[in-house]
């Protein structure tokens, strides 16, 4: 597969770090803060549009649009 045909085949994947507090349970449980994917996108330029759009709601936040062949989570 050439270069150009690997760029085209690449989807993007937009994480961001932080808590997601559970939805129900008997008490309340504090978990670590960790990577969630929050959306996949075809171009890279689509995936960052959509970052700077989360960065402005919540900029203290942790965003980043990497491939999706790369998973910040080590895994």
């Amino acid at each position: 597969m050439d270069r150009w045909r690997a760029i085209l085949l690449c989807a993007w994947v937009l994480w961001w770090y932080g808590h997601i507090p559970p939805r129900d349970g008997p008490r309340p449980i504090i978990g670590a803060q960790a990577w969630h994917p929050i959306g996949s996108y075809h171009l890279r330029e689509a995936c960052e549009a959509n970052e700077h759009g989360y960065r402005k709601r919540d900029p203290n936040s942790r965003y980043v649009c990497l491939p999706d062949t790369v998973n910040p989570r080590g895994r």
